[in-house]
């Protein structure tokens, strides 16, 4: 799902770009900016009903845009906000590096 998500949002951003590859650089849960939040279900209670959320996920991204080949390091980041009320989501394609290939 998330890389379909990200697929979608590179295309909108460069729609003459092909994609050649995505690979996932970190496990999904290791990033240091995942977090998590919310209340307890009751008092005491190692469970939460949980109200926000952020997910950042590390991605090697080869395109193609004619004859050029770049390699790109990103960050694609899924923040959720008011989950237990009416969600808000945003969704954010960061790019750190491009290489030549």
């Amino acid at each position: 799902m998330r890389t379909a998500i990200s697929l979608n949002i590179l295309r909108q951003s460069v729609p003459d770009t092909e994609i050649e590859t995505i690979h996932d650089v970190r496990p999904v849960g290791r990033h240091p900016g995942f977090r998590v939040g919310g209340m307890p279900v009751a008092e005491g209670s190692t469970k939460i009903r949980l109200q926000d959320m952020t997910m950042p996920f590390d991605f090697e991204i080869t395109v193609r845009s004619g004859h050029d080949r770049h390699r790109l390091r990103t960050t694609f980041t899924i923040d959720c906000r008011k989950v237990d009320e009416t969600p808000e989501n945003e969704y954010r394609l960061e790019i750190h590096e491009q290489t030549g290939l």
